[in-house]
C-alpha cells in the first residue's frame, strides 16, 4: 500500500517561528498539528502574530522586530519551542515563561542559553537554569559575538541564530561539542528559505548572522522521517510492498540515515524523487547503528534490531530521552 508520511515536527517548529519573525505574510502548507506546534502557534498570537487556516495550511502575518508584550508565555511541554521563546526575550521589556509540566520541561536545563541572553544584554531570574524564567530585554546589546555550549542541546544555538538578523547581526561559537547537528543544519536551512544565508564554519563551529528582515515566503513541510521510521521498521518485518510520499531526500533531517542502514541490515529500499518503497520480509543481519545524527529513529531501529541475526550495538546515543 502507499502512506503518506507525518510532516515533520522540527521544520513545523522553525517555519512558523520563521514566518512570526517576518514583517508581512507567510504561507506554512502541511503543518504537523502536534501539542508543540499548538503552544508555540497559541504563543505567536500572544506576541501579536495574526493566523488565519484553511485545510493544509496557515497564513501568517508575523511581528517581526515588534513583538507585543504579552505577559506571560507558556509553551506547555515543548523544549524546542521554550527556547525559541526564550531568545524573543531580547526584544521585550518583561516576559515570564511557565509550564505546567514541571515534572518534564519543568526539570530541563535552560542555563547555557540564559547565560548567552544575559552576555547580550539581558536581565535573567530563573530557578537555578529552570523554569519559572523571566527575562527584561528591549535594551542596546552589550555585545554582537556570543559563545554558547553545545554540549546539552543544539536548540540553544537554533534560538539565537533565528533572532539574529533583527538584532542587528550576530556572531556565535558553540563550544565543547555540538550534540547534534541535523537539527542545526535544519535551521539554517530555513533561515536561507526565508532570505537570511548564514557564514557557516562547521569544523570550528562559529556561524556569522548578518542584519537585516526575513522576506515572507510559502513553505512546505517535509514528512518526518522519525516517524516514517516507525513504519519502515515494521514494512521491512513483514512480507509486504510500502509506498511512503512526502520523504524528500535533500531535507536535513539526520533520521534520514535510516534509509542506508535499513539497506545494510538487509532490506530492499527503492527511492524515487519524494517516494520511498520498501519490500519487507527478507531476513535481516544486525549492523550497529550509530545514532548521534539520528537520534529519533534509535527506537524503531532497536525494535528491528530484535528481529535480526546477530547483536547490534547502538552507539553515541547520549542525547536519547
Amino acid at each position: 500500500g502507499e502512506v503518506r508520511a507525518p510532516s515533520s515536527k522540527n521544520y513545523t517548529s522553525r517555519y512558523l517561528w520563521v514566518s512570526a519573525l517576518t514583517e508581512g505574510q507567510s504561507i506554512v502548507y502541511f503543518p504537523a498539528q502536534n501539542d508543540d506546534a499548538l503552544a508555540l502557534l497559541s504563543c505567536c498570537r500572544r506576541l501579536g502574530a495574526k493566523m488565519s487556516g484553511e485545510q493544509d495550511l496557515i497564513r501568517i502575518k508575523g511581528f517581526g522586530q515588534k513583538p507585543l508584550v504579552p505577559g506571560t508565555l507558556d509553551p506547555g511541554n515543548g523544549g524546542l519551542i521554550l527556547r525559541l521563546l526564550l531568545a524573543i526575550g531580547l526584544f521585550l521589556p518583561e516576559v515570564k515563561f511557565v509550564t505546567k509540566h514541571l515534572d518534564s520541561l519543568g526539570k530541563r536545563p535552560q542555563g547555557d542559553l540564559l547565560k548567552a541572553l544575559r552576555d547580550l544584554g539581558a536581565e535573567v531570574e530563573d530557578v537555578d537554569g529552570h523554569l519559572p524564567i523571566t527575562i527584561r530585554g528591549a535594551r542596546p546589546l552589550k555585545r554582537r559575538d556570543v559563545t554558547l555550549s553545545g554540549l546539552v542541546s543544539s536548540q540553544f544555538a537554533t534560538a539565537l541564530l533565528m533572532v539574529a538578523p533583527l538584532l542587528g547581526g550576530l556572531s556565535l561559537t558553540i563550544t565543547d561539542q555540538l550534540s547534534s547537528r541535523p537539527p542545526l543544519a535544519t535551521t539554517l536551512q530555513v533561515m536561507r528559505e526565508a532570505g537570511v544565508k548564514t557564514k557557516v564554519d562547521w569544523p570550528n563551529l562559529s556561524f556569522e548572522v548578518p542584519g537585516g528582515q526575513y522576506q515572507p515566503g510559502e513553505y512546505r513541510v517535509p514528512g518526518d522521517y522519525p516517524a516514517a521510521s516507525a513504519l519502515l521498521a515494521a514494512a521491512a518485518l513483514l512480507p509486504s510492498e510500502v509506498t511512503l510520499s512526502n520523504l524528500y531526500p535533500d531535507d536535513q533531517q539526520g533520521e534520514k540515515k535510516i534509509i542506508p542502514y535499513l539497506q545494510q541490515l538487509g532490506a530492499k529500499l527503492v527511492t524515487e524523487g519524494n517516494q520511498l518503497k520498501i519490500i519487507g520480509g527478507d531476513p535481516l543481519t544486525a549492523v550497529d547503528f550509530y545514532g548521534d545524527q539520528a537520534i529519533d529513529a534509535v527506537l524503531s531501529m532497536a525494535a528491528i534490531a530484535c528481529y535480526a541475526k546477530g547483536v547490534t550495538r547502538f552507539l553515541r546515543i547520549g542525547n536519547l530521552r
